[in-house]
């Protein structure tokens, strides 16, 4: 590994950019995006760098290849791969309850995550859509600060699912 500590960092995201649902889905997405690129390992989070097995790495590097190595040893290739499966599952706020699993590959992980999240779920958009939309203002009730906030966190909501107003 040619960055050393830097690399082994874990980070730890912002609460509301923590994986607790669909409703932070997005800011999860783009943190885990931005910390895998920037270390170099997005292939590990897409899968696009295979694990090598024995018969298939052959040459034993003298150096540490960089984390972006399309062939790394298989050493290398755990250390990178459990830092990127340690980046989502150490950012979810209860990983089980999510339906992931600890060991699984982080690409697995990412894949099913992925299909989970941006799967569009017509009728949850639909309903969403007509909470927005029905929502109304009621000055007895409430301030108009306070209806401001409903509206974008409704807005909020149904963007999060897909769905555009």
């Amino acid at each position: 590994m040619s960055s050393g500590n830097a690399l082994l960092n874990i980070p730890s995201f912002p609460e509301a950019s923590q994986l607790l649902g669909q409703d932070t889905w997005r800011a999860f997405k783009d943190c885990v995006e931005l910390n895998v690129q920037v270390r170099g390992l997005k292939g590990y989070l897409d899968g696009s760098i295979p694990k090598p097995t024995s018969a298939t790495y052959i040459y034993a590097a003298q150096t540490a290849s960089l984390p972006d190595s399309q062939f790394p040893s298989p050493g290398e290739w755990t250390q990178c791969e459990r830092m990127v499966a340690s980046i989502i599952y150490l950012n979810c706020t209860d990983p089980i309850s999510i339906g992931i699993k600890r060991d699984d590959a982080a690409s697995k992980t990412w894949q099913y995550l992925v299909k989970k999240y941006e799967s569009r779920d017509e009728q949850c958009i639909h309903i969403a859509n007509t909470i927005l939309r029905e929502h109304r203002f009621n000055p007895d009730t409430t301030t108009m600060e306070e209806h401001e906030k409903k509206m974008k966190n409704l807005l909020k909501s149904l963007h999060n699912l897909g769905g555009t107003c």
